[in-house]
């Protein structure tokens, strides 16, 4: 945009010149002019029987696949557990860099999106992660709570898996560290 008057003068002098030219060549070909017009028709012509025929074709492909997606009998998009799972994973990996604050907000909101699919393993394993949450931040008595809550849970929907070990072997370490040998021993 900022450029001297000359460039601008330069510019259009070429732009005239080439109009010029243009004009020259016009009188030379109008013969091919007259001429092309007809042809432009004819292939108008070509070109509608052409996408006539094209759209019959889309359409019928449209159907033929809309006809393949209903006969389906499973659903191509992604599991509501491997979902949740993946939600999982993300807030793992936030406790293990240390995110406290972020995963803390995205556990209580990912806790509300497992109440809403009664989802009760997920919300064991996320209040397991604020447990862990509360061991690193240094508040224990918070932590043996939400410990005990995470157990009570597993116990009440029977979920004994690899995650409750793993759950009961960090809340028995606590109790040990804290000289309660007989709670950790049940």
């Amino acid at each position: 945009m900022n450029q001297s008057w000359e460039q601008i003068g330069e510019g259009a002098g070429q732009a005239g010149a080439g109009i010029k030219k243009g004009k020259k060549d016009d009188k030379k070909g109008k013969k091919g002019k007259k001429a092309a017009p007809k042809k432009k028709i004819e292939g108008k012509e070509k070109e509608d029987e052409e996408s006539d025929g094209e759209k019959e074709l889309e359409s019928e492909r449209w159907i033929k696949q809309k006809q393949i997606v209903e006969a389906k009998s499973t659903r191509s998009h992604i599991n509501c557990f491997w979902w949740l799972k993946f939600k999982l994973e993300i807030g793992r990996i936030m406790v293990k860099q240390n995110k406290f604050k972020i995963a803390n907000k995205f556990i209580r909101n990912f806790k509300k999106e497992c109440e809403e699919f009664k989802n009760q393993l997920f919300i064991r394993d996320l209040i397991g992660l604020q447990a862990r949450i509360h061991v690193r931040t240094g508040y224990i008595d918070q932590a043996l709570i939400k410990f005990k809550e995470s157990i009570e849970k597993s116990q009440e929907y029977h979920l004994d898996d690899k995650e409750l070990a793993i759950l009961l072997g960090d809340y028995g370490e606590i109790l040990m560290d804290m000289k309660e040998h007989q709670l950790a021993q049940k």
